[in-house]
């Protein structure tokens, strides 16, 4: 069968097999166990993964034995389990659906016992302070501003403010938003690459695309760009096939022309590091005495998101991408980030099915 481009990604993340390293032919080819679940139990397997030499070696995955237990066009299910260990279900199987919905079933029992999960005392951890934190009722803001919401919980947590790509806590992303605000979460920021941009740097892209903020009395750039083309012109291009991003400029007479570019393997690397898992916290809001206040009342809970999805859910104005930029004074450009932004409403789109948890709920 082919290794389309979700297995292949799916094998690499997990440390299992990276297909852009392995050689073309047998010499090349490798074997590992694989598990096959069935509605009676378990049927141990060996898994080929090669890249044969002809059809410039597309990845290629076999199982061993897999016809006795399935047919062509049936749905083979393959994931990674505790350390490392590969697992397959044919979903098309006769009695499968029943089976899963019987939690003592023998398949349910196997592949529980197969899925790793370690981070689940992590995540009880973590919602633990939370529904402590939210017994609090609504605390005063440690900081003035947007960012307030997100410091002051962190703060609460012991985390300490800092810059870093990696997830807040243990391994989970926390993101807060005031449940007022309908507004679009961040995912994460990542600066285009500027050696295969048409515009080399920030303060290049102001004085081609940017506008002069009349109240403020400075260049600015402070838009969305999605796939359709926003009031300076800009909008989003995908290649899937050359793997990159480009923000496009329609002029007014008509001429498009590129202005910056993003390596969309790099992309989906930054969704996977940065959103493995995590905790999307929604917060009441209540000013008193002029200061805000915040009750952080409930968690939607997502974990591996589905990287593939990135390029189209860009394509379907799904995801969006703020330039934030703006001349100083004394010449040099300031940018808060390249901010990439879903609607909350959204995240199924691009994860499983989330999971959401009642803070204010013992």
């Amino acid at each position: 069968m082919d290794a389309h481009g979700s297995l292949r990604d799916l094998l690499a993340r997990t440390g299992v097999h990276d297909f852009t390293i392995q050689s073309q032919g047998t010499a090349g080819k490798r074997l590992l166990p694989i598990a096959l679940h069935l509605t009676t139990g378990i049927v141990d397997s060996q898994v080929s993964l090669y890249r044969p030499e002809s059809k410039e070696g597309d990845p290629r995955i076999w199982i061993s034995g897999l016809p006795k237990y399935a047919k062509p066009t049936d749905l083979i299910a393959i994931w990674v389990g505790k350390n490392q260990s590969l697992h397959s279900l044919n979903f098309s199987d006769v009695g499968v659906e029943d089976a899963l919905s019987d939690e003592k079933s023998k398949l349910t029992e196997s592949i529980l016992n197969s899925i790793d999960d370690r981070g689940t005392d992590i995540v009880s951890e973590l919602l633990d302070k939370l529904r402590a934190i939210s017994s609090r009722g609504y605390v005063e803001t440690l900081r003035k501003g947007d960012t307030g919401v997100g410091f002051t919980l962190e703060s609460m947590l012991g985390i300490s403010a800092n810059s870093s790509k990696n997830p807040d806590y243990k391994g989970i992303e926390l993101k807060t938003k005031r449940v007022s605000a309908k507004t679009r979460s961040n995912l994460f920021s990542q600066v285009p690459d500027w050696k295969m941009s048409s515009c080399k740097s920030g303060l290049e892209v102001l004085n081609r695309v940017g506008y002069v903020d009349q109240a403020r009395n400075r260049l600015a750039l402070y838009v969305t760009v999605s796939s359709t083309p926003n009031q300076q012109g800009l909008f989003f291009k995908v290649d899937e096939e050359e793997f990159n991003l480009q923000s496009m400029h329609k002029s007014s007479d008509g001429k498009i022309s590129p202005v910056n570019y993003w390596d969309l393997e790099l992309l989906k690397e930054r969704l996977l590091h940065k959103h493995s898992e995590t905790f999307w916290v929604d917060v009441k809001k209540k000013v008193i005495n002029g200061i805000e206040h915040f009750l952080y009342s409930s968690v939607t809970h997502t974990k591996s998101p589905i990287a593939d999805y990135f390029g189209p859910l860009i394509e379907s104005n799904v995801i969006t991408m703020d330039y934030t930029l703006h001349l100083k004074e004394s010449g040099n450009t300031r940018d808060h980030g390249y901010l990439f932004k879903i609607m909350p409403e959204d995240l199924e789109l691009l994860f499983p099915p989330p999971i959401k948890y009642d803070l204010t709920q013992v």
